[in-house]
């Protein structure tokens, strides 16, 4: 009765009573729901929070999907697969009993680790399976943080450092680290500033976590989503660009603008002298470097965007940058070539429709170029690794569920809203 005399204090009572329960769902729904609840690929969840990747687990995630389905938020456009990650004991991509040593080391981040890919089409299962020789997958992780611990490991013959095309500018973070850092001569140790950074860090970083994992902000932005796209037919997220009718292909919209830009407003010069310094560390510990330049989807997919998107690729810097360190005697692996061939002359992709990265077929078909390389560049010490792997195509399907149109080029079905040219119904 006190509180319908008072209206304005049940008002606050009702809308008190909701908050609190919308925190304590988000609160609870980390401890209680599994990961396959709270995650859109395993790549989120091996990550870990604060910057400090979970280690030593496999996590599997039964309905993944790409980083540009998520962003998105329209469930037609995601291409669900069954993706098993597992880390290390450092948290890098190999079985939990790897050790850290191998004849190569495969290093760089979310490409080079794989994301969104099972384990059993990663990066280094390809290439140890192509060249016969141990490998180590020093990823996720940058070059800097390798050279600095190189002098506390077992050295490889090889480093082979994938890097991706958006992030080869001069305005990248770790071009600029290695730049500025001297090549390191011995064990890098944790200063008195660096342990209460790794202490403070986490607690400052906790409203970043709490407001990514929250299940109610996922709901809501996931309806928003879907209904700014039913209305307005385009996403509104303004991070993805989508591919013209009838193709279900989404991009990056920074690799859309960057694949326009020129060696100069890249800033190329930059990215060549940290490549420079670069070898010139891992010689001093008598390792070879083996660069990976990573095209990025939209340079190998460019005819697939609108027509007023599309770049001029007849002015290439990612492969002028590749023919400029060849001539310094600097050893690049172009996949750019294959790539290109490959997509003029087969349906099938190279990369995940819905995600930036690529997919089995990309990641076998660069791995088996960069190990031809190897087997003709460098001089390995007598020790291979026994067949046991079974042929990457054989994973593919399983790679992939409720989505077998997803991995072509050209889709046979139109967009979520438009009535299937079949059976006049959606498909998802």
């Amino acid at each position: 009765m006190q509180m319908m005399k008072h209206p304005e204090r049940l008002f606050i009572l009702v809308v008190g009573s909701l908050w609190l329960s919308l925190v304590l769902i988000d609160r609870l729904a980390p401890l209680v729901l599994p990961p396959d609840m709270l995650y859109f690929r395993a790549w989120e969840y091996v990550r870990g929070q604060h910057g400090y990747p979970r280690k030593n687990l496999t996590v599997t995630i039964e309905n993944a999907h790409g980083d540009l389905s998520n962003m998105m938020g329209v469930s037609g456009y995601k291409a669900k697969r069954r993706v098993q990650f597992t880390v290390d004991e450092n948290g890098m991509r190999n079985p939990t009993d790897s050790t850290v040593n191998g004849s190569v080391f495969l290093v760089g981040q979310s490409f080079v680790a794989g994301a969104g890919n099972t384990n059993t089409a990663s990066p280094r299962t390809a290439l140890e399976k192509a060249l016969e020789r141990p490998v180590y997958a020093f990823a996720p992780a940058n070059m800097s943080q390798l050279l600095q611990e190189l002098p506390a490991i077992e050295k490889p013959s090889a480093v082979v450092w994938g890097m991706v095309e958006r992030n080869m500018h001069g305005g990248n973070a770790e071009i600029r680290t290695l730049i500025r850092m001297e090549c390191p001569n011995e064990i890098h140790k944790k200063t008195a500033l660096i342990t209460v950074k790794d202490f403070v860090k986490p607690i400052l970083l906790e409203p970043t976590t709490y407001a990514r994992l929250s299940v109610v902000k996922k709901f809501a932005q996931r309806i928003y989503n879907e209904t700014y796209f039913a209305v307005r037919e385009v996403p509104a997220s303004p991070h993805v660009t989508l591919a013209e009718k009838p193709s279900l292909f989404i991009f990056l919209t920074k690799g859309v603008h960057m694949a326009t830009y020129s060696s100069q407003k890249r800033n190329i010069d930059i990215v060549q002298e940290a490549i420079r310094k670069t070898q010139r560390c891992l010689a001093q510990q008598d390792i070879t470097l083996i660069l990976l330049p990573i095209p990025d989807k939209v340079h190998i997919y460019n005819d697939l965007l609108p027509s007023n998107l599309q770049s001029n690729l007849s002015e290439n810097p990612l492969l002028e940058l590749v023919e400029t360190l060849r001539k310094e005697d600097i050893h690049v692996v172009d996949i750019i070539s294959p790539f290109t061939e490959y997509a003029a002359t087969h349906s099938d992709l190279l990369y995940w429709p819905d995600d930036t990265h690529w997919n089995p077929i990309g990641i076998s078909t660069a791995m088996q170029t960069v190990a031809m390389y190897l087997m003709k560049n460098v001089e390995f010490p007598h020790r291979k690794v026994p067949k046991q792997h079974q042929d990457l195509g054989n994973h593919l399907g399983n790679n992939l569920i409720h989505s077998s149109y997803i991995n072509k080029k050209i889709q046979d079905k139109p967009r979520p809203q438009e009535p299937s040219n079949r059976d006049g119904k959606h498909h998802k």
